[in-house]
This record gives structure tokens, sequence and C-alpha cells, in this order.
């Protein structure tokens, strides 16, 4: 069986390397997009929570004030 040669090899493993960083450089790219759209809608769904929770604990303390007077 004929072998190829020391370059050869090397050239082979250097191409198979690029391809490799230039495939998973592409789909980063097109993951990070799709990343930030998640994040956002995942505040703007933590939003409404928040805001219902931080009118429960408004209410509750003014319940608490008047029950201590």
């Amino acid at each position: 069986m004929n072998t190829l040669s020391l370059t050869a090899r090397l050239i082979s493993a250097a191409a198979a390397v690029a391809v490799t960083l230039a495939l998973l450089g592409t789909v980063f790219a097109i993951a990070e997009p799709q990343r930030s759209v998640l994040i956002a809608k995942l505040q703007h769904a933590e939003q409404p929570q928040s805001a219902a929770t931080v009118a429960l604990a408004m209410v509750s303390s003014k319940v608490g004030a008047q029950s201590v007077k």
C-alpha cells in the first residue's frame, strides 16, 4: 500500500482543521441571534411576574402596617 508523503498528510490535516473551525464558526454565527431572541423573550415574560410580585409586596406591607396600628 502506498502511503502519502508527510507534506500531503500535513496539508490534509490543516485543511481538516480549517474546515472544522469554519463550520463551528458558522454554527455559532447562526446560534447567537437565536440565543439573543430567546433571552429577550424570557426577560419579557419575566417582567409581568416581577411587577405582580412588587405589587403584592406593597399591598402586604400596607396591610401589615395597618394591623400594627
